[in-house]
């Protein structure tokens, strides 16, 4: 999947695709039968409208309670950014060719701003939750970490790789959650609430462009100091080893743990879990993976999932992220198998603080 690098020209360009996908009438004084004064998002949903950027439905209303799924999101998106075109095949079996939604799918999926559910499958007319929201937003809007703390309640019931993006959309002032103090993760986002979401995001990207810096005139040359002697080097201190992973285990719904075994091929160390003698039901509900360093695992290769784009371990004993994810989505061995064939091959760096990093394989072998 080749990520598609988005600059900040978006905020002249973003979001010029309808909210609706079908066509539908958007009102000529950009009011809508449903939307009154005091609704919300009532202001930058007529922003946005006479900006040509939203559109209502051909009742003439807005539709500001239906939620927004995930096709439409993509196609939006895909216009707002004008993606490159399509490059490879189709990944999802549930997504049809000619669809009014498929390039915009396969094209997001290309830029890294969505992936597929836990099944494999895209899912379009599935609605997009809040904290899938969050994710699109931070990879569509370029957002980073910021300084400050995020007072959200709930943050840890949503879906570990949705954790950081929702911290990162409070951090940058893009969401402030509910009344009650939390952001609510796994509720649908609606219309109205996308809508404001998108026009805090235009706002956002076009603040940061306004406050940036402008060109300093280079300074006169200053005069060169006199040499001073040359202090006594100190010697360079020792640099840390490559990080290694020294065990990984899984654990089944019926309570067996399976140890992986550990071999190393050059600079390449793989963890390997037989699986082979497990029925097709078995479905993986926890694992572990110790590391001999602080260190961060990408890993890439799980077609079937949500992958983090990274994992921070600690020295030790840390929880390996892609049992967690086959678990959450109830995956079983039969699922995996039926996909992949004999084997699920997981593999990237292991790196450690100092940049040194350890080619890593984690492999299931199922057959």
């Amino acid at each position: 999947m080749q990520i598609w690098k988005r600059t900040k020209y978006i905020a002249a360009t973003l979001l010029t695709a309808a909210l609706i996908l079908p066509t539908g009438a958007a009102a000529d004084d950009h009011t809508f039968t449903d939307l009154e004064p005091g609704d919300m998002g009532y202001e930058q949903i007529l922003d946005l409208a006479e900006r040509g950027i939203l559109q209502g439905l051909p009742d003439g209303s807005f539709g500001k309670t239906t939620p927004v799924n995930r096709a439409d999101t993509a196609v939006i998106f895909t216009r707002a950014l004008d993606l490159p075109p399509r490059q490879g095949t189709n990944p999802f079996p549930d997504v049809e060719e000619g669809k009014y939604y498929t390039e915009s799918i396969v094209r997001s999926y290309e830029a890294g701003i969505f992936t597929g559910s836990g099944t494999g499958n895209y899912e379009p007319q599935a609605t997009l939750t809040r904290e899938q929201m969050a994710s699109v937003l931070v990879r569509a809007f370029n957002l980073e970490a910021a300084e400050g703390g995020v007072t959200l309640t709930d943050v840890r019931e949503a879906h570990p790789v949705h954790q950081e993006d929702i911290e990162i959309l409070a951090q940058n002032g893009l969401t402030q959650g509910r009344t009650d103090g939390t952001y609510d993760p796994k509720a649908a986002v609606t219309r109205s609430e996308f809508a404001v979401f998108s026009f805090r995001g235009i706002e956002y990207v076009a603040e940061e462009e306004d406050t940036e810096p402008p060109e300093e005139e280079e300074p006169a040359p200053e005069p060169a100091p006199e040499p001073e002697p040359e202090p006594e080097p100190t010697p360079d201190p020792a640099p840390l080893e490559a990080p290694d992973v020294t065990a990984a285990t899984v654990t089944t719904a019926s309570g067996d743990t399976v140890n992986a075994s550990i071999t190393t091929d050059g600079d390449t160390v793989r963890a390997t879990f037989d699986l082979t003698g497990y029925s097709d039901d078995t479905v993986l509900t926890a694992g572990t993976i110790t590391v001999t360093q602080d260190s961060v695992l990408r890993l890439r290769g799980l077609p079937i999932a949500e992958m983090p784009d990274r994992e921070e371990l600690s020295e030790g004993v840390n929880d390996l992220a892609v049992a967690d994810i086959l678990s959450e989505n109830n995956i079983q061995l039969g699922t995996v198998r039926a996909a992949l064939g004999n084997r699920l091959r997981l593999f990237g760096p292991l790196t450690n603080e100092e940049g040194t990093e350890t080619d890593t394989e984690v492999i299931f072998q199922l057959q």
